[in-house]
């Protein structure tokens, strides 16, 4: 990665406001002096996207964002509450001038950054994180469709039997992502599988498939089913289905625990 350092102000006027924020092409970066050292990092949280010169600096170079109560190390931009990491720049003091490193990282590095973090999102079934790490893979321009081929090679062992009907159903949301021209819908579209997968493996056992074969084997079906270590939302009924069997009955699902839905507006801000 190449550096690309930029003057942003002095280190006397830093010193007596304690905090500023400073432009640098498109760049809104905070600058904070505390005890004799300088940190710079983005202004905006990366859960969605409020001011952090609001936030409140705590001991040990900690700040918290006032909106929602994220924590931030500021030395390495570390999350301490909350789930994104924040962005962080290195800072260099020539004399009593402050400068910057505003280069990017690689494209490469974006996009392995952003599918590492998917993955903790999947784990945690966090869709408004997933959201958002999608959206963060769309910025590099790449083919946003990796973060659900991700999701499938990363969790298909958490399914005993290497299937769920999420993976059947994305094929319906890539034909939608194909036909749409629309940013926001090209997102939802991968965004929607990705959290079905995730909620379908959601605290399931790693299944112990024997190395280089397949997931399913006639040897292996004989073996018995290993309990599920979390409850699926029951079917419930208000009258006996004419067409099954007296026993059993038909009904609306029960509905899905879902998280609350973040506006796409709020993930474009925090993803700048």
């Amino acid at each position: 990665m190449a550096e690309r350092w930029a003057r942003v102000a002095s280190m006397a006027a830093l010193q007596e406001a304690g905090r500023r924020i400073v432009r640098v092409d498109a760049k809104q970066i905070l600058l904070i002096a505390v005890a004799g050292q300088v940190f710079a990092c983005n202004n905006r949280c990366p859960h969605e996207g409020y001011p952090l010169s609001e936030g409140t600096l705590g001991p040990e170079c900690t700040l918290t964002c006032n909106w929602h109560n994220w924590k931030f190390a500021l030395r390495t931009g570390a999350t301490l509450v909350g789930g994104d990491l924040l962005r962080t720049y290195p800072v260099e003091r020539r004399g009593d001038e402050i400068w910057v490193d505003t280069a990017d990282p690689s494209r490469d590095a974006q996009i392995a950054h952003a599918l590492g973090n998917l993955g903790v999102a999947i784990a945690d079934d966090d869709l408004p994180r997933m959201a958002r790490e999608i959206a963060r893979l769309m910025k590099t321009d790449s083919d946003i469709r990796a973060a659900l081929r991700h999701a499938i090679a990363t969790r298909a062992d958490r399914l005993e039997f290497g299937m769920t009907h999420a993976f059947a159903a994305a094929a319906d949301w890539l034909r939608l992502f194909e036909l749409s021209s629309e940013a926001a819908h090209r997102l939802v579209a991968i965004v929607e599988p990705v959290e079905h997968i995730a909620w379908d493996t959601l605290r399931e056992p790693q299944f112990p498939y024997p190395s280089g074969t397949a997931a399913w084997s006639p040897a292996a079906s004989s073996q018995p089913s290993r309990r599920r270590t979390r409850q699926r939302p029951s079917l419930s009924c208000a009258a006996p289905c004419p067409r099954a069997a007296p026993m059993r009955s038909c009904g609306p699902p029960s509905p899905r625990r879902r998280s609350p839905i973040t506006p796409i507006s709020d993930i474009r801000r925090s993803t700048r």
